[in-house]
C-alpha cells in the first residue's frame, strides 16, 4: 500500500482506534474486577435466606429502607 494512502487511512480512523484502545482497557479492567469476586461474595445474600427469616430491606441502602418504612 502506498505510504501516503496508509497515513491517510490511519489519520481518518484515529478516533476509532482511540475508542477501540479505550474499550480494550475497560474490558481488561472489568475482567480483572470480575476475577476478584469470590464464590462466597456471590452467594452471601442467599445464605441468609436458607438460615432463617430474612428481612430483605436490610440489604437496601438506608435512604431506600427509610422510604419503604415511611420515614
Amino acid at each position: 500500500m502506498d505510504k501516503l494512502l496508509l497515513d491517510e487511512v490511519l489519520t481518518d480512523n484515529t478516533p476509532y482506534l482511540e475508542m477501540l484502545e479505550a474499550l480494550s482497557k475497560d474490558v481488561t479492567a472489568l475482567e480483572s474486577a470480575i476475577s476478584k469476586i469470590s464464590k462466597d461474595d456471590v452467594n452471601r445474600p442467599f445464605m441468609h435466606v436458607r438460615d432463617g427469616p430474612y428481612n430483605i430491606t436490610s440489604s437496601l441502602p438506608l435512604p431506600v429502607q427509610n422510604d419503604i418504612k415511611g420515614k
